[in-house]
């Protein structure tokens, strides 16, 4: 009862943060007049969700934590309907997003799968 009314909902609220500073720094940055080292926005998009993507999956796999996991793949689909719905549209961040969505949800698939393997082969 103790993960499901305390564990599960601060790993949550940690994954809601953790997607909130990646964005929170990108908003810091811009204010300041960052100059992007001469890249361009949509790199830098695309670094931030490849981040994203990265800092899922780690704490995934350090941490076995789905539910964590599970919102930061909620927010690059999120992120992805945006870039891929709005006029003009966005793709290459879109895509990315989508890729990171997927890629995270066929891990936390593949964790769960090998969980239940070794529930029933023990």
């Amino acid at each position: 009862m103790e993960r499901w009314l305390v564990q599960v909902p601060f790993r949550v609220y940690f994954g809601w943060v953790s997607v909130a500073l990646i964005a929170n720094i990108t908003v810091v940055l811009v204010d300041r007049g960052w100059q992007r080292l001469g890249l361009s926005e949509v790199f830098w998009t695309v670094a931030m969700l490849l981040a994203a993507t990265f800092v899922g999956l780690l704490v995934l796999a350090s941490r076995r934590d789905a539910a964590y996991a599970a919102v930061v793949a909620w927010a690059l689909g999120g992120i992805a309907f945006r870039h891929l719905a709005s006029a003009p549209p966005l793709p290459t961040v879109g895509w990315v997003a989508v890729a990171g969505a997927i890629a995270i949800t066929l891990a936390i698939g593949a964790m769960m799968s090998k969980k239940e393997r070794l529930r029933v082969a023990g």
